[in-house]
């Protein structure tokens, strides 16, 4: 997949302390070995879990959010995190539908501030053609994506 967003997150400065070392009793498992758990595991405050449909809810959400500061990148992490599970960890109620795109590239058009809205849109519409280039998918983008 594309990345949409994006400039590399800074990198912390260094600490002049002694780095931490860890205590002999501390022991690592991993719990999470099956990718749908990997990919559904965070929780928010409230105890709801993402999944296909909060995600496809929050993607609603913010396209009819557009005077909403970020609107339009928040919507995208919706629709990335929809195309990951799909792709990435193959989960089949993730695929991102033909309306999903239409309303992340609707959110982009909408947003007026940001001077760089129509690449970040065209590289919505490319990572839809990798899916489908990838065999990953039958959608192409249609006249509406636009």
């Amino acid at each position: 997949l594309l990345p949409l967003m994006g400039t590399p997150s800074p990198t912390p400065a260094k600490s002049k302390s002694k780095p931490k070392t860890r205590s002999a009793t501390a022991t690592t498992t991993n719990t999470a070995t099956n990718p749908t758990t990997m990919m559904m595991s965070a929780s928010t405050k409230w105890g709801i879990q993402p999944n296909p449909t909060t995600h496809r809810i929050m993607l609603q959400a913010w396209c009819q959010s557009p005077d909403e500061k970020g609107a339009a990148f928040h919507a995208t992490g919706h629709l990335l995190k929809l195309q990951e599970g799909f792709a990435k960890f193959d989960i089949e109620d993730m695929e991102p539908t033909l309306e999903d795109y239409h309303l992340a590239l609707k959110a982009w058009s909408h947003d007026t501030k940001d001077k760089t809205a129509h690449k970040k849109a065209m590289r919505i519409l490319k990572s839809m053609d990798k899916l489908y280039t990838d065999r990953l998918t039958e959608l192409r983008p249609d006249e509406t994506c636009f």
